[in-house]
């Protein structure tokens, strides 16, 4: 990581309320200091219980609220310059949903994601912890542009070892794999141990991705065409498919903001507003606008309200699903047109919310309950002695109004204290 250097082996965050999200607790416990140790949280007692040892770096507290780093589960890493305004969101972990293995054209350039997570593991980038899929495993014809049809399930079993072998995290399907293709990825992955997240295909649908215990359902895919804003299944057995998916033991990423971001290309200009986009090349902006028209032209709904529309039939899902007790976790397919590297965490949060969660049940979407869909809640997720110090500091109680995440006082990660003002150089 570059910038300053580390203040201290010690950091002590001193005289502050902590909302560690362990167990069921919902409500901070106030005047508590806080230790990290090499990255590590060590130890957390009431305030004064301790002297604090000298040469510490000390963040005083009082009135401050401390945390988990946040969690996204779903985006799309396109530049290097992305990682930093995670950080300065307070997002210290992503699931990156597309690997590239390098990829260069005029309008678009994609690093080779395992080699920029090699490259920020060594320092010299201020980054998230990345989880990564591969290439995107989709059938004929492909959805989109620079993805591998596949079409047999022989050359399934072969991409799927290789991408094993070349060290990706998880598995990534997609809209149009063929059925006999599907099963065969599904076999493969089931016997070498590794996870399968990602849309429902057509040709499976949503009882046979259940059937298969796809690990995680991207965007609700295969209970909702978000394309027509209707339902897939019939409303009437959305509960009893909720309660299929628990059964299931199948994680559902709803990702409900980038659908919110398809506004209409008259409002185009006004979305281009946002400070992110000064991160874009002259030739990003093209394909932004390309791409966000490409968005608007694949909508079949007819109405004037398609953003309300889908948050209203996504609510009822999401309701559903968390009502059954089916597992729920934030992502916001960021990368994709105005859904922006960390700002549109706090905005799916807010999302969540307006659906139906509790604030503390929304934020268990993005700490304790994202850590385990990444087999790593014994290090993140939680605020705990022994456990990463991936931490965010706020201003004001989240648990009292989901918004107050996005008023960051400070983030602590990779041993490092990161102060409000050196955060807003990032972005």
């Amino acid at each position: 990581m570059s910038g300053t250097e580390r203040q201290s082996d010690l950091i002590v965050l001193d005289d502050i309320a902590v909302i560690s999200m362990v167990g069921a607790e919902a409500l901070p416990q106030v005047h508590k200091t806080v230790f990290v140790e090499r990255e590590m949280v060590s130890l957390i007692v009431d305030h004064g219980q301790l002297a604090i040892p000298e040469g510490a770096h000390v963040i005083k507290g009082s009135g401050k609220f401390l945390m988990p780093g946040l969690i996204d589960c779903h985006v799309h890493i396109r530049s290097e310059k992305d990682l930093p305004q995670f950080i300065a969101n307070g997002v210290t972990t992503v699931a990156n949903m597309w690997g590239f293995e390098g990829l260069k054209t005029k309008l678009l350039s994609v690093p080779n994601t395992l080699k920029l997570r090699e490259d920020v593991s060594f320092g010299d980038v201020v980054s998230p912890m990345i989880y990564t899929a591969g290439p995107i495993l989709e059938g004929k014809p492909r959805a989109q542009p620079f993805m591998d049809e596949i079409t047999s399930p022989e050359k399934a079993r072969k991409e799927v070892e290789r991408q094993i072998e070349e060290g990706y995290d998880f598995l990534k399907v997609y809209d149009n794999l063929s059925l006999d293709v599907y099963t065969a990825i599904m076999e493969v992955a089931r016997k070498k141990g590794i996870k399968v997240r990602g849309h429902v295909p057509l040709a499976v649908g949503l009882t046979g991705a259940l059937e298969q215990r796809q690990f995680s359902i991207e965007h609700l895919t295969g209970y909702i065409d978000p394309d027509a804003a209707e339902f897939l299944i019939p409303e009437i057995k959305i509960h009893s498919f909720a309660e299929m998916t628990r059964e299931a033991g199948v994680w559902n990423c709803p990702t409900l903001i980038v659908w919110q971001k398809l506004v209409g290309m008259d409002k185009y200009d006004e979305m281009t507003k946002h400070p992110a986009m000064k991160h874009l090349s002259q030739w990003q902006r093209v394909f932004l606008k390309k791409s966000f028209s490409e968005m608007m032209k694949k909508i079949k709904y007819t109405g004037a309200d398609y953003t309300k529309r889908m948050l209203e039939i996504s609510s009822v899902l999401i309701k559903a699903l968390h009502g059954a007790g089916a597992r729920l976790i934030l992502g916001t397919d960021a990368g994709n047109p105005f859904v922006w590297p960390g700002y549109s965490v706090h905005e799916e949060l807010k999302l969540l919310v307006k659906a139906g969660l509790s604030p503390y049940e929304a934020l268990k979407t993005a700490t304790v309950s994202a850590a385990e869909s990444l087999g790593r809640q014994n290090v993140i997720g939680t605020v705990a002695p022994g456990k990463r110090a991936d931490l965010l500091v706020v201003e004001d109680n989240p648990l009292a109004d989901i918004s107050n995440t996005s008023k960051i006082f400070g983030v602590v990660v990779e041993g490092r204290w990161f102060p409000k003002e050196e955060l807003a150089s990032l972005i």
